[in-house]
């Protein structure tokens, strides 16, 4: 929300046909909502650095050598996994 404010179930029932955060989302990824039906929500959101025993890998070496570097293939979900 624009002033960093959280994003309540209020919100949400207030500004869309939502009861809550919960169902707003699902009918997000289902397609049959978007983001802009709440006004003053950021359409983007911020991952926490990768976590885990691996940490970066060194963003200069390719991922295929250990490094971070270049296209991930199936991996990419493990990735996001470890940044949520």
């Amino acid at each position: 929300m624009t002033g960093d404010a959280p994003l309540t179930d209020d919100v949400v029932k207030d500004n869309t046909d939502f009861k809550n955060i919960s169902e707003f989302a699902k009918a997000i990824t289902s397609g049959d909502s978007t983001v802009k039906a709440v006004p003053g929500l950021k359409r983007v959101f911020r991952l926490h650095p990768p976590r885990g025993p691996k940490g970066w890998g060194g963003i200069k070496r390719s991922f295929v050598v250990g490094g971070a570097l270049g296209a991930r293939g199936e991996e990419i979900n493990n990735l996001v996994d470890r940044m949520i």
